[in-house]
């Protein structure tokens, strides 16, 4: 099967928590008679505001593939950067879907500094002052540590019947659910660090992690 693949991204400002909208589109291409030929479109926008200390978070996602297509093309809903509260893909797998999320996020721990004197023999990353004192430059130990409560719904718009050989319906997803929870994120070079726990419509509980922003 060969794919040409489109997206296009815009971020409000240099933040990328704050604003984004991002679009990206798959074309299936049937070079060979027997190739399958379809087009899968996907669209989420996430918008940030500043409520004193804290931040509201407000994401959307959708999207939808027309088509003759393999069942891994369709859309799995539930998991980390989904429906937390659920496993992978354990929502559904339709051929649309949707999936908002709302989160209030707040400051907990300030980066820790280091400013401090020591000898010739101390850290490597310093700064001669004399012949025999040496200063560590401030360096961040650890960064900001936010908390942070969540919800997430998504649906799979009853498309999952649809999606060939029904997967879903084969498994028993219920095709929409919702999850809330709380969680920890840290700020790292890698980008936030989250780790999430999290409760789902069905009375489950699970635990989630992830590094970098949610898609």
């Amino acid at each position: 099967m060969l794919v040409a693949k489109f997206e296009c991204v815009y971020t409000g400002s240099g933040d990328q928590g704050s604003s984004v909208f991002a679009f990206n589109m798959e074309q299936g291409l049937p070079v060979m008679p027997e190739w399958l030929f379809f087009n899968r479109v996907n669209a989420r926008a996430r918008k940030g505001v500043e409520i004193g200390p804290a931040r509201l978070l407000l994401s959307l996602s959708g999207g939808k593939v027309v088509g003759s297509f393999s069942p891994h093309e369709a859309f799995a809903i539930g998991g980390t950067n989904s429906v937390r509260g659920y496993e992978e893909g354990a929502v559904g797998s339709g051929r649309s879907y949707v999936v908002g999320s709302s989160e209030v996020s707040f400051p907990m721990v300030e980066p820790l500094q280091c400013d401090e004197h020591v000898s010739e023999q101390g850290s490597a990353s310093v700064q001669q002052e004399s012949s025999s004192t040496i200063r560590v430059l401030p360096a961040a130990l650890l960064g900001p540590v936010e908390g942070v409560i969540f919800a997430d719904y998504g649906h799979d718009l009853w498309s999952g019947p649809s999606v060939p050989g029904d997967p879903a319906g084969a498994r028993y997803k219920p095709g929409s659910g919702y999850g809330y929870g709380f969680g920890i994120r840290v700020d790292s070079p890698l980008g936030p660090l989250r780790l999430e726990y999290a409760f789902n419509d069905r009375q489950a509980k699970r635990f989630h992690f992830g590094v970098g922003h949610r898609n």
